[in-house]
């Protein structure tokens, strides 16, 4: 009996380590279908942060030319 219930044990331990490989599986194929439906989004998003960071540094240059002309 003793010995049924530890072939039990040890198989479970298996099982449970393959359920979680495929949980972690399926949350990354979901993960990369939402990054391939939202690629032009986020794209877009990357090149207003650095459109807006540029304008900030040209503002900031202007008003340092400003105080030493």
């Amino acid at each position: 009996m003793y010995k049924e219930y530890n072939r039990f044990i040890n198989e479970d331990k298996g099982q449970v380590g393959a359920e979680m490989l495929l949980l972690l599986g399926g949350i990354m194929i979901i993960v990369l279908i939402a990054v391939y439906f939202y690629n032009d989004y986020l794209l877009g998003v990357g090149n207003e942060i650095r459109s807006a960071e540029l304008n900030k540094l040209d503002d900031s240059l202007n008003n340092l030319s400003l105080k030493f002309s």
